[in-house]
């Protein structure tokens, strides 16, 4: 698919290239995991509807606003999560109160991210949010990364 970002709609067929964004991250991992057919079955089951912002988000990833990026984070399945554990919105709590411009669950979880503007701040943010999960008996064995957003896919070095 080559470099940069992408934007992939209707179930993946539609792919428009985008520009890349400057930024950080911060990943939490909970030890908790979350089966995915568990997280469909209570997507099917919840009554849900599907949030589409695509639009939204393609125009703040297209005009580099970082801060409107995160701010328009959405994950359908962060609900049908949230029907079997409150572990998702505990982290993406934390992650907003640690400094995160916008937090989400990853896919279908359990991880969730925060969005920084630069790596002090994702390095700061670390430190707290390491403090608060080891409050939580839940949390306390949560793993964090810190990583920049990339320009292009996952490579092995050799």
């Amino acid at each position: 698919m080559g470099e940069g970002s992408l934007l992939m709609e209707g179930i993946g067929e539609l792919i428009t290239p985008m520009p890349v964004l400057d930024g950080w991250m911060v990943i939490v991992k909970p030890e908790a995991s979350f089966p995915t057919p568990a997280i469909y079955r209570a997507w099917d089951g919840g009554g849900f509807e599907s949030v589409r912002g695509s639009t939204t988000m393609k125009d703040a990833v297209e005009a580099q606003d970082l801060r409107a990026v995160a701010q328009e984070l959405t994950n359908d399945l962060e609900r049908a999560a949230g029907v079997i554990s409150e572990i998702p919105g505990q982290l993406i709590e934390l992650l907003k109160q640690s400094g995160a411009m916008g937090a989400q669950m990853s896919g279908s979880g359990s991880a969730c991210f925060g969005i920084f503007e630069n790596e002090a701040a994702a390095q700061d943010a670390s430190l707290q949010l390491r403090a608060e999960l080891a409050k939580d008996v839940h949390l306390r064995n949560s793993q964090l990364f810190v990583a920049p957003f990339c320009p292009r896919g996952v490579e092995v070095a050799p």
